[in-house]
């Protein structure tokens, strides 16, 4: 186990006088003041706050990499907390401390070899003092590690006040359908799993949602996993949300939501303190995640046509969550993005992406009667403008980005076809900018170019209604890229739109910093269709990975590519067919996977004949295809990578879903401990007999459904000569 701390210590004298610090330090009420945490985002979380039960929150438990606790903001296997300190507090939440001149002051922290904040210089302190850049730093490996920092301050008048701040660096794990707030989908600790040993990845453990009792109609996981607490978080369109044992797969428990007829679309959120958020409809629901209790649930709208297709965002004690259309028909209005309170439920503020009412004459005319519309034209519901995808934050949590996608059954208005950034606490607008023209009702059909409101807007011939809309915007939702990482000059936010380019922004103002157009932008009458972007993009190293669809009239570039970063080029590209699926990284693979006999989405398929559904795994850095990992049903998820094992869903909108956890397996390991023994063989050889293959998956070693001589004799070895050994020679 590794355990670091180093202290940094900086002062600032004279700072903000009265003001409200997060993190009191929790000795009496009557001397609390006098010395306090000065953390201006990090708060009090665990034990995790329940409203029907509310105890005091003690301790801060944060994700290494998370927003507004670790303050690297980075997945890194550490841990950076701020333990500034302020002197002489007019806290106007301690109304029974009396602020007096602070004389002395100390601080150590467990388990350093040196841990005192040097107070020398605030010293004596007869206003608000306080250090400035003060960090403990704790490293982790693979378990979650706590330090605790006292703090005593002696006043002139002889009170003292003694405090004490206990932090938890949790391993980050994979929490979230982003894997971090920058929605990234792509581990930088991962390392058990890479180019040269994928080929050996085999399935570990399955748990297929037919085989619970009480399920049936759909039941497939077109969401990711949250992985964390020794637990797989999943979500199914059955309407449950399962928790399993990470080494397992078996059923730690369920939750049955009231979710209509999709189930729970949305990816699970797991925070560090040990809640759940999960999207349900129109509602947001946090759950305790060791037992699935509700913790409180929210309903955000009554409009029955709205649902949230997408996972939640949690950030410096802020759900962020967005809704759109359920459907295209019919499209609906009040496409909004969220932010709720993460103790509460509470609404904080919300942000609605199309006016009220617009003139079918001329869309971009706001309405409140039929006189307000030019030509005599009808007032009618804005609609559309939806936010399908996650949203991303900035790495301190304070910023918020989203995206949005239309109906192809309604023009483009409002905010559709446009990114976002908003002030996190407030739901200020920081910036937006529209990627696509906004849409009218009309096309000029001798120039298909054109969109019109009457025949005066067409060069020549007519202006006529259109059959359907372009559908353009953004399925999923943005990345964060910052600029250290790029090694750019500014920070971006990414993000593939189902017109056929990918588009980074600056973060700042939302400028256009560079495109990358894959495929042309379809054309009145044409339409974007279920898109070219379709499924979540990943980032990583300085690359973005993305599993492609397709746009209308069909337009098929190669589905698997990778582009730069810096200018957005196209790094290499790999033919495929067209898919819906997520893609993730971890350790330079790339995880995706294909439609399978699924024919609305993979269109080369046009009958039940093609195979139901695989797991690709690719090398990152060219496009190889190392691994193929067939499933019983097509994927329309995308997997998380922890600890050197895969956890992939299957299932896309069929009777059929489940979690394949994959792990490098070595012949014949069936209980994937590193060694082979009698029971295992003999498990390998009944199988080559007919017995299932569930018995040891393992022994399976070239994953075509059996076992033959070759990988009996694979086994043979790996029991007399090791699995470390066989690997080596291998």
């Amino acid at each position: 186990m590794k355990f670091a701390i180093s202290i940094l210590t900086a002062v600032v004298i004279g700072a903000s006088g009265a003001s409200a610090l997060q993190i009191p330090g929790g000795g009496p009420a009557e001397t609390d003041c006098h010395a306090e945490f000065a953390s201006t985002l990090m708060k009090l979380n665990y034990p995790p706050f329940d409203p029907s039960a509310p105890v005091p929150q003690e301790a801060v438990r944060c994700f290494d990499g998370e927003s507004g606790c670790d303050l690297d903001g980075r997945v890194n296997g550490s841990c950076s907390f701020d333990i500034d300190v302020c002197l002489y507090n007019d806290d106007p939440d301690l109304e029974a401390c009396e602020p007096e001149e602070v004389t002395t002051a100390s601080a150590t922290v467990s388990g350093a070899d040196s841990g005192e904040l040097d107070f020398s210089a605030l010293l004596p302190a007869s206003e608000q003092a306080c250090t400035d850049g003060s960090t403990a730093v704790v490293a982790i490996d693979g378990e979650m590690k706590t330090v605790t920092v006292s703090v005593t301050a002696e006043t002139s008048e002889g009170a003292v006040d003694e405090d004490e701040l206990v932090l938890t660096c949790v391993p980050h794990g994979w929490p979230s359908h982003g894997y971090n707030n920058s929605n990234h989908r792509s581990s930088p600790v991962e390392d058990a799993i890479d180019a040269g040993n994928a080929a050996a990845l085999g399935v570990k453990w399955q748990f297929d949602i037919g085989n619970e009792p009480g399920t049936s109609g759909l039941r497939a996981v077109t969401s990711t996993p949250a992985v964390g607490f020794g637990k797989v978080f999943v979500t199914s369109w059955n309407k449950k949300v399962y928790a399993l044992d990470q080494e397992t797969g078996e059923v730690v428990w369920d939750h049955l939501t009231d979710a209509a007829f999709l189930g729970v679309e949305g990816s699970p959120t797991l925070t560090a303190d040990g809640r759940l958020i999960i999207t349900v409809d129109r509602a947001v629901e946090c759950l305790d995640a060791e037992d699935g209790r509700v913790l409180w649930r929210t309903v955000l709208s009554e409009v029955p046509e709205l649902e949230m297709w997408g996972a939640a965002t949690v950030a410096n004690g802020r759900v962020f969550v967005g809704l759109a259309s359920a459907s295209d028909a019919p499209c609906a209005s009040e496409g909004q993005l969220t932010a709720l309170d993460l103790d509460s439920g509470e609404v904080l503020w919300r942000y609605i992406t199309t006016p009220e009412m617009v003139c079918d004459s001329d869309t971009s005319v706001v309405c409140d009667e039929n006189s307000d519309c030019p030509n005599d034209g009808e007032c009618i519901i804005g609609r559309g403008a939806g936010i399908t995808a996650r949203p991303a934050t900035s790495p301190d949590g304070e910023t918020v980005y989203a995206n949005t996608v239309g109906c192809f059954t309604f023009p483009s208005i409002g905010d559709s076809d446009s990114l976002f950034a908003f002030d996190a606490a407030t739901g200020e607008l920081k910036w937006k900018n529209r990627v696509q023209p906004p849409e009218q009702f009309g096309f000029c059909p001798m120039d298909q170019a054109n969109e019109c409101r009457d025949d005066n807007d067409c060069q020549q011939g007519e202006c006529r209604p259109k059959g359907v809309f372009h559908d353009f915007g953004f399925l999923n939702g943005p990345l964060f890229v910052d600029a250290d990482e790029s090694g750019l000059s500014v920070d971006l936010v990414v993000s593939g739109s189902k017109d056929g380019t990918l588009y980074a922004l600056d973060a700042s103002d939302g400028s256009i910093f560079w495109t990358n157009e894959v495929v042309p932008t379809p054309v009145s009458p044409g339409l974007a269709s279920w898109g070219l972007f379709n499924g979540a993009i990943a980032y990583s190293s300085g690359a973005i990975f993305a599993s492609l669809h397709d746009v209308a009239p069909s337009q098929s570039p190669d589905h698997l590519q990778s582009f730069s970063i810096v200018d957005g080029m196209t790094l290499w590209t790999q033919p495929f067919e067209h898919t819906w699926a997520d893609t993730s990284v971890a350790n330079g693979v790339m995880f995706t996977g294909d439609c399978g006999n699924n024919t609305t989405c993979r269109r080369a398929c046009q009958s039940m004949s093609c195979d139901p559904g695989a797991i690709h795994v690719l090398d990152g850095a060219d496009g190889t295809f190392l691994k193929k990992i067939a499933t019983s049903a097509p994927i329309g998820g995308g997997p998380a990578i922890v600890d050197g094992v895969v956890y992939a869903p299957y299932g896309l909108s069929g009777p059929v879903g489940g979690i394949l956890a994959l792990a490098v397996s070595c012949p014949c390991d069936c209980n994937f401990d590193g060694e082979v023994d009698i029971s295992e063989l003999t498990r390998a050889v009944n199988i080559s007999l007919g017995a299932d293959l569930s018995l040891c998956p393992a022994a399976d070693n070239d994953g075509d459904g059996r076992v033959a001589v070759n990988e009996l004799v694979l086994g043979v070895r790996a029991a007399l000569e090791g699995c470390a050994s066989l690997a080596a020679a291998d």
